[in-house]
Protein backbone atom coordinates (compact mmCIF):
# COMPACT_ATOMS: atom_id res chain seq x y z
CA UNK A 1 0.00 0.00 0.00
CA UNK A 2 1.54 3.28 -1.14
CA UNK A 3 0.46 6.91 -0.99
CA UNK A 4 0.81 9.91 -3.30
CA UNK A 5 2.43 13.23 -2.30
CA UNK A 6 0.29 15.72 -4.20
CA UNK A 7 2.54 18.74 -3.62
CA UNK A 8 6.18 19.16 -2.68
CA UNK A 9 9.30 21.12 -3.62
CA UNK A 10 11.85 18.39 -4.07
CA UNK A 11 13.81 20.75 -6.33
CA UNK A 12 14.66 22.91 -3.29
CA UNK A 13 18.37 23.24 -2.47
CA UNK A 14 17.65 21.70 0.94
CA UNK A 15 17.55 18.34 -0.87
CA UNK A 16 20.64 18.81 -3.04
CA UNK A 17 22.96 16.82 -0.78
CA UNK A 18 20.91 13.61 -0.67
CA UNK A 19 18.06 13.88 -3.19
CA UNK A 20 18.89 10.64 -4.99
CA UNK A 21 19.10 8.70 -1.72
CA UNK A 22 15.85 10.24 -0.53
CA UNK A 23 14.06 9.22 -3.72
CA UNK A 24 15.38 5.69 -3.34
CA UNK A 25 13.95 5.57 0.20
CA UNK A 26 10.61 7.00 -0.91
CA UNK A 27 9.88 4.71 -3.86
CA UNK A 28 8.82 1.69 -1.77
CA UNK A 29 6.55 3.91 0.36
CA UNK A 30 4.99 6.31 -2.15
CA UNK A 31 3.37 5.76 -5.54
CA UNK A 32 4.57 9.15 -6.76
CA UNK A 33 4.89 12.87 -6.04
CA UNK A 34 4.33 16.21 -7.74
CA UNK A 35 6.95 18.96 -7.62
CA UNK A 36 5.24 22.35 -7.82
CA UNK A 37 7.14 25.00 -9.74
CA UNK A 38 6.33 28.61 -8.97
CA UNK A 39 8.95 30.82 -10.65
CA UNK A 40 10.12 30.76 -14.30
CA UNK A 41 13.71 31.04 -13.06
CA UNK A 42 13.34 27.55 -11.58
CA UNK A 43 11.28 25.79 -14.26
CA UNK A 44 14.31 24.03 -15.75
CA UNK A 45 15.25 22.67 -12.33
CA UNK A 46 11.76 21.21 -11.80
CA UNK A 47 11.63 19.71 -15.28
CA UNK A 48 15.06 18.11 -14.90
CA UNK A 49 13.82 16.05 -11.94
CA UNK A 50 10.60 14.74 -13.51
CA UNK A 51 10.67 11.22 -14.90
CA UNK A 52 6.98 10.78 -15.76
CA UNK A 53 6.85 7.58 -13.71
CA UNK A 54 7.37 8.52 -10.07
CA UNK A 55 8.28 12.23 -10.12
CA UNK A 56 5.80 14.59 -11.82
CA UNK A 57 5.80 18.34 -12.17
CA UNK A 58 3.64 21.46 -12.24
CA UNK A 59 4.79 24.82 -13.58
CA UNK A 60 3.14 28.09 -12.64
CA UNK A 61 3.44 31.61 -11.27
CA UNK A 62 3.09 31.90 -7.49
CA UNK A 63 1.50 35.18 -6.34
CA UNK A 64 4.91 36.21 -4.96
CA UNK A 65 6.54 35.78 -8.38
CA UNK A 66 4.36 37.79 -10.76
CA UNK A 67 6.63 40.77 -11.27
CA UNK A 68 5.71 44.32 -10.29
CA UNK A 69 3.67 45.37 -13.35
CA UNK A 70 1.26 44.01 -15.92
CA UNK A 71 4.04 44.09 -18.50
CA UNK A 72 6.27 41.96 -16.26
CA UNK A 73 3.38 39.56 -15.61
CA UNK A 74 2.65 39.23 -19.32
CA UNK A 75 6.30 38.37 -19.99
CA UNK A 76 6.24 35.68 -17.30
CA UNK A 77 2.96 34.28 -18.57
CA UNK A 78 4.47 34.06 -22.04
CA UNK A 79 7.47 32.18 -20.60
CA UNK A 80 5.10 29.84 -18.79
CA UNK A 81 3.09 29.21 -21.96
CA UNK A 82 6.27 28.31 -23.84
CA UNK A 83 7.35 25.95 -21.06
CA UNK A 84 3.96 24.22 -21.07
CA UNK A 85 3.86 24.00 -24.86
CA UNK A 86 7.15 22.09 -24.86
CA UNK A 87 5.34 19.30 -22.96
CA UNK A 88 8.24 18.31 -20.72
CA UNK A 89 8.25 14.73 -19.48
CA UNK A 90 6.04 14.27 -16.43
CA UNK A 91 4.20 17.61 -16.71
CA UNK A 92 0.76 17.21 -15.13
CA UNK A 93 -0.44 20.67 -14.01
CA UNK A 94 -0.17 24.43 -14.03
CA UNK A 95 0.76 25.91 -10.66
CA UNK A 96 1.16 26.76 -8.03
CA UNK A 97 -0.82 29.93 -8.57
CA UNK A 98 -3.46 31.96 -6.77
CA UNK A 99 -3.67 34.49 -3.95
CA UNK A 100 -1.84 35.42 -0.78
CA UNK A 101 -3.41 37.54 1.94
CA UNK A 102 -0.21 39.52 2.49
CA UNK A 103 -0.39 41.08 -0.97
CA UNK A 104 -1.00 44.79 -1.48
CA UNK A 105 -4.18 45.84 -3.35
CA UNK A 106 -2.19 46.34 -6.55
CA UNK A 107 -0.48 42.98 -6.19
CA UNK A 108 -3.83 41.33 -5.51
CA UNK A 109 -5.27 42.79 -8.71
CA UNK A 110 -2.25 41.43 -10.58
CA UNK A 111 -2.75 38.04 -8.90
CA UNK A 112 -6.37 37.93 -10.07
CA UNK A 113 -5.31 38.55 -13.66
CA UNK A 114 -2.53 35.97 -13.31
CA UNK A 115 -4.87 33.30 -11.96
CA UNK A 116 -7.45 33.88 -14.70
CA UNK A 117 -4.70 33.58 -17.30
CA UNK A 118 -3.30 30.39 -15.74
CA UNK A 119 -6.73 28.76 -15.64
CA UNK A 120 -6.86 29.53 -19.36
CA UNK A 121 -3.43 27.96 -19.87
CA UNK A 122 -4.45 24.83 -17.96
CA UNK A 123 -7.51 24.48 -20.20
CA UNK A 124 -5.55 25.16 -23.37
CA UNK A 125 -2.82 22.65 -22.53
CA UNK A 126 -5.21 20.08 -20.99
CA UNK A 127 -3.50 20.10 -17.61
CA UNK A 128 -4.58 20.21 -13.99
CA UNK A 129 -4.29 23.32 -11.83
CA UNK A 130 -2.58 23.67 -8.43
CA UNK A 131 -3.89 26.57 -6.35
CA UNK A 132 -2.16 28.49 -3.56
CA UNK A 133 -5.00 30.15 -1.67
CA UNK A 134 -3.92 31.90 1.50
CA UNK A 135 -7.04 34.00 1.42
CA UNK A 136 -8.80 34.51 -1.89
CA UNK A 137 -10.77 31.27 -1.72
CA UNK A 138 -14.04 32.91 -2.76
CA UNK A 139 -12.46 34.80 -5.65
CA UNK A 140 -10.67 31.69 -6.91
CA UNK A 141 -13.89 29.67 -6.64
CA UNK A 142 -15.68 32.27 -8.73
CA UNK A 143 -12.94 32.17 -11.39
CA UNK A 144 -13.09 28.37 -11.55
CA UNK A 145 -16.87 28.49 -11.94
CA UNK A 146 -16.78 31.26 -14.55
CA UNK A 147 -14.23 29.33 -16.58
CA UNK A 148 -16.04 25.99 -16.09
CA UNK A 149 -12.84 24.40 -14.81
CA UNK A 150 -12.87 21.46 -12.40
CA UNK A 151 -9.39 19.88 -12.62
CA UNK A 152 -8.13 22.02 -9.74
CA UNK A 153 -6.43 21.17 -6.46
CA UNK A 154 -6.13 23.63 -3.58
CA UNK A 155 -2.86 22.87 -1.85
CA UNK A 156 -2.67 23.07 1.97
CA UNK A 157 -6.33 24.03 2.16
CA UNK A 158 -7.00 26.58 4.91
CA UNK A 159 -10.50 27.87 4.20
CA UNK A 160 -13.80 27.24 5.92
CA UNK A 161 -16.17 24.29 5.63
CA UNK A 162 -18.68 26.41 3.69
CA UNK A 163 -15.98 27.45 1.21
CA UNK A 164 -14.88 23.82 0.91
CA UNK A 165 -18.39 22.72 0.06
CA UNK A 166 -18.55 25.24 -2.79
CA UNK A 167 -15.23 23.95 -4.14
CA UNK A 168 -16.37 20.32 -3.82
CA UNK A 169 -19.50 21.22 -5.79
CA UNK A 170 -17.27 22.41 -8.64
CA UNK A 171 -15.35 19.11 -8.60
CA UNK A 172 -12.17 20.54 -7.07
CA UNK A 173 -9.79 18.55 -4.86
CA UNK A 174 -8.62 19.90 -1.49
CA UNK A 175 -5.15 18.87 -0.35
CA UNK A 176 -4.22 18.64 3.32
CA UNK A 177 -0.79 19.08 4.84
CA UNK A 178 0.78 18.76 8.27
CA UNK A 179 -1.63 21.30 9.77
CA UNK A 180 -4.24 18.56 10.20
CA UNK A 181 -1.93 16.87 12.73
CA UNK A 182 -1.98 19.83 15.09
CA UNK A 183 -4.38 19.84 18.07
CA UNK A 184 -5.78 23.27 17.21
CA UNK A 185 -6.74 22.29 13.63
CA UNK A 186 -10.18 20.80 14.31
CA UNK A 187 -11.73 23.09 11.68
CA UNK A 188 -9.50 21.57 8.99
CA UNK A 189 -10.16 18.06 10.24
CA UNK A 190 -13.89 18.78 9.94
CA UNK A 191 -13.36 19.56 6.24
CA UNK A 192 -11.25 16.43 5.74
CA UNK A 193 -13.91 14.35 7.51
CA UNK A 194 -16.63 15.24 4.98
CA UNK A 195 -14.53 15.47 1.79
CA UNK A 196 -16.03 13.30 -0.97
CA UNK A 197 -13.95 10.35 -2.11
CA UNK A 198 -11.64 11.41 -4.90
CA UNK A 199 -11.77 15.03 -3.78
CA UNK A 200 -9.12 15.10 -1.06
CA UNK A 201 -5.38 14.68 -1.30
CA UNK A 202 -2.39 14.58 1.04
CA UNK A 203 0.80 16.57 0.66
CA UNK A 204 4.10 17.24 2.37
CA UNK A 205 4.83 20.68 0.85
CA UNK A 206 8.39 19.64 1.71
CA UNK A 207 10.59 21.19 2.90
CA UNK A 208 8.32 24.10 3.88
CA UNK A 209 5.78 22.37 6.12
CA UNK A 210 6.48 20.27 9.20
CA UNK A 211 4.34 17.82 11.22
CA UNK A 212 5.17 19.60 14.47
CA UNK A 213 6.25 23.18 14.94
CA UNK A 214 9.50 22.15 16.63
CA UNK A 215 10.48 19.73 13.84
CA UNK A 216 13.07 20.42 11.17
CA UNK A 217 12.49 20.51 7.38
CA UNK A 218 10.07 17.84 6.17
CA UNK A 219 10.34 15.43 3.27
CA UNK A 220 7.61 13.66 1.23
CA UNK A 221 7.62 10.72 3.63
CA UNK A 222 5.43 12.76 6.00
CA UNK A 223 2.50 11.76 3.76
CA UNK A 224 2.49 8.38 5.52
CA UNK A 225 1.77 10.09 8.84
CA UNK A 226 -0.90 12.22 7.17
CA UNK A 227 -2.54 9.11 5.73
CA UNK A 228 -2.87 7.59 9.17
CA UNK A 229 -4.38 10.82 10.47
CA UNK A 230 -6.81 10.95 7.52
CA UNK A 231 -7.93 7.38 8.18
CA UNK A 232 -8.59 8.24 11.82
CA UNK A 233 -10.44 11.47 11.03
CA UNK A 234 -12.60 9.82 8.38
CA UNK A 235 -13.26 6.65 10.38
CA UNK A 236 -11.72 4.75 7.52
CA UNK A 237 -8.78 2.46 6.74
CA UNK A 238 -5.36 3.19 5.30
CA UNK A 239 -6.26 1.12 2.24
CA UNK A 240 -9.35 3.25 1.64
CA UNK A 241 -7.39 6.49 2.06
CA UNK A 242 -4.78 5.21 -0.41
CA UNK A 243 -7.48 4.32 -2.94
CA UNK A 244 -9.43 7.56 -2.56
CA UNK A 245 -6.37 9.79 -2.80
CA UNK A 246 -5.20 7.94 -5.92
CA UNK A 247 -8.61 8.77 -7.37
CA UNK A 248 -7.91 12.43 -6.56
CA UNK A 249 -4.58 12.19 -8.43
CA UNK A 250 -6.42 10.81 -11.45
CA UNK A 251 -8.99 13.60 -11.25
CA UNK A 252 -6.50 16.48 -11.18
CA UNK A 253 -3.27 15.17 -12.65
CA UNK A 254 -4.54 12.58 -15.14
CA UNK A 255 -2.57 9.72 -13.57
CA UNK A 256 -3.40 6.05 -13.62
CA UNK A 257 -3.37 4.12 -10.37
CA UNK A 258 0.17 2.87 -10.99
CA UNK A 259 1.41 6.44 -11.36
CA UNK A 260 1.84 6.38 -15.14
CA UNK A 261 0.25 9.16 -17.22
CA UNK A 262 -2.92 8.18 -19.05
CA UNK A 263 -2.61 8.08 -22.83
CA UNK A 264 -4.03 10.24 -24.13
CA UNK A 265 -4.26 12.70 -21.25
CA UNK A 266 -7.65 14.36 -21.20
Amino acid sequence: MRFFDAHCHLDHPAFDADRAALLARLRPRLSGLVIAGYDPAHFDRVVSLCDGQFVFGALGLHPHHLGDSRAALDARLAALDRALASRPRGLVAVGECGFDRNASPAARQLASAALAAQIGLAKAHRLGLVLHLVGGVDEATKLLKTNDFSRAMVHRYSGSLAQAERLFALGAVLSFGAEVLRPEAERLRAVLRVAPRGQYALESDAPFNVPRREAGPSDPGVVLELAQAAATVRGSTLATVARETRESARRVFGLCEDGDPEAPRV
